[in-house]
């Protein structure tokens, strides 16, 4: 029997069966059976009774298994998990001879493993399809091949071990003196397969929305421009409504994406203290404790990739033993200094493992390789576990090898649990089914794994407050004040798709596509959870923009209006008038203490408690000249001390200055400070197979020996022949492979000690040399018969009218001459790595009537200061005129010439050298006056300080933020 009711009306139901002790009431969930018992216990004046026998109250699943049994009288029904494991073999034994034609690509039978869940969720399905199949006159294709066989196949399965499929067996409802109430059976994902069945039964009641009801509902909904807004205002919205008397623990907030919006949730409840519970369970193994399993089988997948064994043995959810911590963190430094990225195989087709080839390297310690080595035997023998009852054994290994089993936290240890209690659960079905049915399990972990991904925990609490649940769960549940956010057209749209195996052509040709339309339970849920409001509440709200999208209302709710009839477009917007967060900050910000009306209780506490802790530290702060004078002692040791301690008649009164500290200061002060003075150094466990500079540090040094070879000899340069080709080119090229194993092989190369940085390398030595000679091509083409006369050449000048030193390093010094004839006729060099780290000619150079404009002006700004660098050094300690200055990058074989003989003159370049005296000499005033402020140095945050990794220490780009909002204020 169905009666059609307003769900409102659902109480009057209650009321008039719950005395008849025969009368058994089933609901969708146990959320929502909960809730009508504790009305019925609470409101006795209205339901009549104080207490009633739980006995009569169930949930739809349990009343199927229950209540509900099929013709299958002996058998048992197939465990999930044993069902899972014949479609392993079933794919298992495809993949040694295909026999299905299209649902598995033979071409692809043998890696077919990612097509067992869809087999598996595919079996309940095929009885009703063979039956709807079997009534149209159409012959079988491929598919329809595939799934008969599947079919007949998995009845036989069932046959031989005396088991049923639940969901093939034909509904039987033995009839009792018992009568059933099932409410609201149409929000049922699996009602349609029942309602034949149930509704032709005199003992079942089904109570069901009227239809009047659910074609003119159209609740009320408020749209937002984003959800940060629909979040806090609908918080805030739930705050007002406590302030006014509702119980949170009476409010309930239902989210369609709980997964994505629970952090949000959990932040904003927090922030604006509001106490609430989220009914929805956490994944097993997706974070926390759980994830240890994922960790252990990414690193197995890896061959123990630097990225999985850190994401392991970092996992601080799991308390690992104090005894390794120190050796886990060495280990991950050891492996990120020596880019441990992954193993390899070498040239004679050896495995080499990465760890152990840069751990067995450091001979001092063996600690961090034993470590290792334990780790990945007991990993590797759990992952490759040949039955789930040996995983189970070898976790236990893994525990008393590296873990403290007293120190789990009361969550990790109940979600652990939970990961081992399934695990024991495939045991057991393993040990009891697949022997007798030849049964194998393909790869016993990663199917632990797979089922573990699909499995929630939910933890128990004592807490009460906003029960946040996911959509669907509680419609229909007696809970007064209900909100829905996230209430987009795509969240509410319910579609209960059987047979979803098929295709659309073979759904509507066996008219599923329109049953699914009748038992569509889209409307059925908004208007269970419009139930209790009034025709101008509104509990349901959507934004335009939300955490994963632009979305737009349900059709069948209606957007919330004003009184003119206008759609509200800043709904609520009256509450951030009480937004407490809001209007501390607008009176922080406004820096007016008037403004600031009031603070909370805790607030002054936390302040007083703040003055108390620390009020002696603040009145005997260290004092300005003490730290002064210590500052100013850093910089006199880097500036002065280091970089006079090779030299023969060092000063000690004057600064050193180099042009990489110019580059550095100009571009901002702080960052030379705490780059050179500081010293403060990036802490990071990433690691990639090259550096940034490795390259171009190899094609350095390359170069540098052959330069140094032809400088030693005193030949010149060797000339291109009459094809623009280098004269004796393969003894050349012979020579540079030498040289570029010497680069590769030297010490002070930041990847020395990477054995697979260094073996990579080395396999491309030919690579290497080809790029060096095509480079050599272009530039000895213009200074080919040049004299070699530095190679890193270091030069110091020590001009007697200025109060500062000068020193720089330059790449190659060339002369038309060889070095007997003075005075000479210098080109200075400069490699590159690419013509993207080359700077532009007017980065470099001033002209003649920009040098006499004032020494601020954008117009003589230097931006790089190299070449000008260079020249002064050594227009200030060799004999001979500067002809040429370039710039040469090494991997596109391109050149930028700042001075260039017969075209950009010596004397083109003095106005530069002016100026780049002023800046050395505002760098020494500034470094003397310990002034390192970047607002005076005019640096703009928003370029500068987004890309420099002292941001977080500097926070001038807070400072300055701070300062247009309070303008924009």
């Amino acid at each position: 029997m169905i009666k059609q009711i307003n769900p409102d009306e659902l109480n009057n139901i209650i009321v008039e069966n719950i005395k008849d002790e025969n009368c058994i009431f089933v609901f969708s969930t146990d959320v929502v059976k909960n809730s009508w018992i504790d009305w019925i216990v609470t409101h006795p004046e209205e339901s009549g009774c104080s207490a009633v026998p739980l006995e009569r109250f169930t949930a739809w699943d349990k009343f199927k298994s229950q209540f509900i049994k099929g013709k299958e009288e002996g058998k048992t029904s197939i465990p999930a998990t044993l069902r899972k494991f014949w479609v392993q073999n079933l794919i298992g034994e495809n993949s040694d001879s295909p026999f299905l034609k299209k649902i598995i690509n033979p071409e692809f039978a043998k890696e077919a493993n990612s097509f067992t869940d869809w087999i598996t969720k595919m079996l309940p399905g095929l009885r009703k399809w063979e039956e709807l199949r079997s009534q149209l006159n159409e012959p079988y294709d491929d598919e329809d091949y595939d799934f008969h066989l599947i079919y007949e196949r998995y009845t036989a399965f069932l046959e031989k071990n005396n088991m049923f499929e639940p969901s093939w067996i034909i509904p039987d409802f033995q009839s009792t003196s018992q009568k059933f109430i099932i409410v609201f059976p149409e929000i049922l994902e699996d009602f349609a397969d029942y309602i034949d069945t149930l509704s032709n039964n005199e003992s079942i009641t089904l109570i069901t929305i009227s239809q009047d009801i659910l074609n003119n509902k159209n609740p009320l909904c408020y749209g937002f421009s984003d959800s940060r807004k629909e979040l806090r205002r609908i918080l805030l919205r739930i705050r007002k409504q406590h302030e006014n008397g509702i119980p949170y623990e009476s409010i309930s907030l239902n989210v369609p994406d709980i997964q994505t919006y629970r952090p949000y949730l959990e932040r904003e409840f927090t922030k604006y203290c509001i106490p609430f519970v989220i009914r929805a369970g956490l994944p097993l193994i997706k974070n926390g404790p759980g994830a240890i399993f994922t960790k252990i089988q990414d690193c197995c997948n890896s061959d123990f990739s630097y990225n999985s064994v850190r994401a392991l043995i970092l996992d601080e959810y799991i308390p690992w033993k104090e005894d390794s911590e120190i050796c886990r963190e060495n280990v991950i430094k050891e492996g990120s200094r020596m880019r441990c990225l992954c193993n390899y195989t070498n040239e004679n087709g050896t495995k080499i493992d990465i760890w152990e080839e840069a751990l067995r390297s450091v001979k001092e310690d063996t600690r961090e390789l034993d470590f290792y080595r334990k780790l990945r035997y007991r990993l590797t023998k759990m992952y490759n576990a040949k039955s789930f009852k040996e995983i189970d054994t070898e976790w236990g290994n893994f525990k008393r090898d590296f873990l403290n089993d007293s120190d789990f936290s009361i969550q990790a240890n109940n979600i652990i649990s939970r990961c081992i209690v399934h695990l024991k659960e495939f045991a057991q079905i393993e040990e009891k089914f697949c022997a007798d049915n030849n049964l194998k399990i393909y790869s016993p972990y990663n199917f632990f794994i797979s089922e573990l991904s699909q499995k929630t925990y939910t933890p128990q609490t004592d807490k009460v407050g906003v029960n946040v649940y996911p959509y669907k769960l509680a419609a229909a549940a007696n809970i007064k004040y209900q909100y829905i956010i996230d209430a987009s057209q795509a969240n509410l749209e319910v579609i209960n798709k059987s047979m979803n195996f098929l295709n659309n052509e073979k759904r509507k040709k066996l008219g599923l596509i329109e049953r699914d339309k009748q038992f569509n339970p889209s409307k059925a849920f908004i208007t269970l959870y419009a139930k209790n409001i009034c025709d101008n509440d509104v509990i349901f709200s959507f934004a335009e923009e939300t955490f994963s999208g632009f979305a737009i209302s349900h059709n069948y709710l209606k957007l919330a209006t004003d009184h003119s009839g206008n759609i509200l477009l800043n709904p609520l917007k009256d509450l951030d008038n009480e937004d407490f967060i809001l209007n501390e900050k607008k009176a922080f910000l406004s820096c007016n203490a008037e403004e600031i009306s009031s603070y909370s209780l805790a607030q002054k506490n936390q302040f007083q408690n703040w003055w108390i802790n620390n009020k002696n530290r603040i009145q005997n702060t260290f004092p300005a000249t003490e730290l002064n004078q210590t500052l100013k002692d850093r910089i006199k040791d880097v500036l002065i001390t280091q970089r006079n301690k090779n030299e023969k008649n060092p000063d000690f009164t004057k600064n050193v200055i180099t042009q990489s500290d110019l580059k550095e200061f100009f571009q901002c002060p702080r960052n030379w400070l705490f780059k050179n003075a500081i010293k403060i150094k990036e802490e990071s466990l990433d690691t990639k197979l090259l550096g940034p500079f490795d390259m171009g540090k190899l094609n350095h040094k390359i170069l540098e020996l052959f330069m140094k070879e032809y400088m030693n000899s005193g030949e010149p340069l060797p000339k291109l022949d009459e094809n623009g080709k280098i004269s004796d080119l393969q003894k050349i090229y012979t020579k540079i492979e030498g040289y570029a194993q010497n680069a590769i092989d030297d010490y002070k190369q930041d990847f020395h000690d990477s054995p697979l940085v260094i073996t990579m390398f080395t396999s491309q030595i030919q690579n290497l040399a080809n790029n060096i000679l095509e480079f050599l091509n272009e530039f000895l083409s213009t200074f080919g018969g040049y004299y070699v006369r530095g190679v890193e050449k270091g030069i110091r000048s020590n001009p007697s009218n200025l109060d500062w030193s000068y020193f720089g390093i330059i790449d190659c010094l060339l002369s038309k001459e060889d070095s007997s004839i003075i005075p000479s006729n210098f080109s200075i060099i400069d490699y590159k790595n690419s013509s993207q780290s080359i700077p532009t000619v007017k980065d470099c150079i001033i002209s003649e009537s920009d040098s006499d404009s004032n020494s601020d002006s954008e117009s003589e700004k230097l931006n790089d200061f190299q070449i000008s660098m260079y020249v002064t050094l050594l227009s200030n300690t060799e004999q001979g005129i500067i002809s040429n200055a370039a710039f040469y990058a090494i991997k596109d074989s391109k050149s930028t010439f700042i001075i260039k003989e017969g075209e950009k003159e010596y004397k083109d370049f003095i106005p530069s050298l002016k100026v780049f005296e002023k800046y050395a000499e505002i760098f020494d005033k500034k470094i003397k006056d310990l002034d390192f402020s970047p607002e005076k140095a005019g640096i703009l945050p928003y370029e500068t300080c987004i890309q420099c990794h002292h941001k977080s220490i500097c926070r001038y780009s807070y400072t300055v933020g701070m300062k247009n909002i309070k303008e924009g204020n």
